[in-house]
């Protein structure tokens, strides 16, 4: 059963509707940043609250709360579990440390609430996180109370075979701002994304800048020289420890990165800040491409003069969901779930080596397109993994129909303007283009040497030579200045 709740204009809250969450229930909560966990970490209730990342249980922490990760030991749960000063126990854990919790509470956890928080996570991760993900799934019904709660819901046909049965509560919350989205495609992310640095750098705002690559910030900051920077990313990243690692409740900078332990929940607060999300789409599939996390990203500068506006910087080629029309995906999507039956089915026919090897390359960076899992034994076709897919491109189709809460900070009108030109590459070609001769060999290639793009990150020597006929042959259907190269690339 579905049910819709409407919330008037002059609510920003769900704590001014609701004195706690509904229970046995997949929550929508309609909007990012409304209070949801905040509600159940407040009410006058036991509660345990599930999460998908070790930033997000620091991020909310606080005071009498007890964060528990994979490090927090056994009595130091028992100890706040047995503090009679607390009168309702708050647990916020991630994913991984339900059982552990289960074990050490007992018979007693028939008392706590269950919240399963970015409960649609458990669908997008489902294919990286599926043995954490299923123990959820396994156990939730152990807890007398529950609820699985997001604010980017999942369509009723891409649900999770273990929830299809669970009733739906969605708030549709009256007068709120449209996610104003600046879509910024290009083939040379990083030179447009140091462009925005650059100017941020020459104005009085702060960058904050989500982007799901350790590498590529590394890259970045070696660009800037004394770049006043933080970095959020899990703390079991390794190599952390040479760029500028901090604390997700620490004071922002004037150039922020984050990775995917920041895009759900955590809670950053800048007046002056702004928001960019950079998508690398060039690997094989982008199933899990950044963009699918936009509804939760916007959310996360809670008291920014540009609350609701947001660039969105991604691979303009070769971009999973991009130039497709619902039928054309549906025919992708058809061709992928039959080429991974054939390649489960050519792994169950194979001799024991061949299975070992099989295993051993299987990368799930590369191979998930094929909507093939793995339990390190076997690879098997996951229908969910398909769903997951349908489900990412309904939520692509529909960024820009997204809503957010207005600024609460004077002026609540005002807007950045993002000018409007291409990354210096780009502009350089497309000026060379509109000569009245063809580009020589050399000439192309000492233009992406200047720029540093031969042997960098996605190109080297190859690209020139593969690529330089097709390259002048377009040049000549070049008409017109709208008529943008990365077309070409």
């Amino acid at each position: 059963m579905k049910t819709i709740y409407e919330i008037e204009s002059d609510k920003n809250y769900l704590s001014e509707v609701i004195d706690t969450l509904p229970s046995h229930v997949l929550l929508n909560k309609g909007m990012v940043g409304c209070g949801g966990t905040t509600l159940e970490l407040t009410c006058k209730r036991n509660s345990i609250v599930l999460v998908p990342t070790i930033n997000l249980v620091n991020n909310k922490a606080t005071g009498d709360i007890l964060g528990v990760t994979g490090t927090v030991k056994p009595e130091d749960i028992k100890a706040y579990i047995k503090n009679n000063s607390i009168p309702y126990k708050k647990i916020i854990a991630t994913y991984d440390s339900l059982l552990k919790l289960i074990e050490i509470i007992g018979k007693n956890i028939y008392d706590y609430f269950l919240l399963i928080d970015e409960y649609h996570y458990l669908f997008t991760n489902y294919k990286f996180r599926n043995v954490a993900i299923k123990k959820i799934l396994d156990n939730y019904t152990k807890f007398k109370d529950w609820c699985f709660m997001t604010a980017t819901p999942l369509s009723e046909f891409n649900i999770l075979e273990e929830l299809k049965d669970v009733d739906t509560i969605s708030y549709v919350w009256k007068g709120k701002a449209k996610l104003d989205i600046t879509f910024s495609p290009t083939e040379f992310y990083l030179k447009l994304l140091e462009n925005r640095i650059k100017l941020c750098l020459m104005n009085d705002y702060n960058l904050h800048i989500f982007i799901n690559s350790f590498k590529t910030i590394k890259h970045i900051i070696k660009k800037f020289d004394k770049l006043k920077y933080r970095v959020i990313c899990s703390p079991y990243q390794k190599d952390k420890s040479s760029l500028n690692f901090q604390h997700i409740n620490s004071n922002v900078s004037k150039i922020n990165f984050y990775t995917a332990t920041a895009f759900e929940g955590c809670d950053i607060f800048d007046e002056d800040g702004r928001t960019i999300v950079v998508s690398d789409t060039r690997l094989p599939t982008t199933m899990m491409d950044i963009s699918i996390h936009i509804v939760q990203i916007a959310g996360r500068l809670r008291n920014s003069k540009y609350l609701n506006q947001l660039e969105y910087i991604y691979s303009a080629s070769s971009h999973r969901y991009l130039n497709k029309n619902d039928v054309q995906f549906q025919q992708f999507t058809e061709c992928n779930h039959t080429d991974g039956l054939l390649a489960v089915s050519l792994f169950n026919k194979g001799n024991k080596e061949e299975r070992r090897v099989a295993i051993n390359r299987f990368n799930p960076d590369y191979d998930f397109g094929l909507y093939i899992n793995s339990d390190q034994i076997n690879l098997y076709h996951d229908p969910n993994l398909k769903a997951c897919d349908n489900d990412n491109y309904r939520i692509f189709m529909n960024l820009s129909n997204l809503y957010t809460q207005l600024p609460k900070v004077e002026p609540s009108n005002i807007k950045f303007v993002m000018p409007a030109y291409k990354s210096e590459v780009e502009e350089l070609a497309y000026k060379f283009l509109l000569k009245g001769h063809e580009y020589t060999k050399p000439e192309l290639e000492q233009l992406f040497i200047h720029h540093g793009l031969i042997g960098g990150v996605g190109f080297g020597p190859h690209f020139i030579s593969d690529n330089f006929d097709n390259f002048k042959s377009y040049r000549k259907i070049i008409k017109g200045v709208k008529y943008t190269v990365y077309n070409f690339y």
